[in-house]
């Protein structure tokens, strides 16, 4: 599972990268400020949906990959610790 986390941390930079280049070719103060400010790079997908839209969904998609694989990831153990924090919250033991 780790290595889908680490496909999933590459693809995000690879959305991003792609949407740094739409932003560069849209006008070179997107590019600037998309580099400078990475928030902006949402912005730019809102108002320019038409030519974001692809490397916002492949963003979206590597994250959704990441958490797969976080919450299926036997190495780290999210399962335990979730079923520990139900189990302080409810009292029950």
């Amino acid at each position: 599972m780790i290595a889908l986390m680490i496909l999933a941390v590459l693809l995000v930079f690879a959305g991003s990268a792609w949407l740094l280049l739409a932003m560069f070719r849209v006008s070179v103060w997107w590019g600037i400020f998309g580099i400078l400010f990475p928030p902006v790079q949402w912005l730019f997908g809102f108002l320019y949906w038409g030519k974001a839209w692809r490397p916002l969904l492949l963003q979206l998609l590597a994250l959704l990959l990441f958490v797969f694989a976080l919450l299926n990831s036997p190495e780290l153990e999210i399962q335990e610790y979730w079923e520990q924090a139900t189990q302080q919250v409810t009292g029950t033991v």
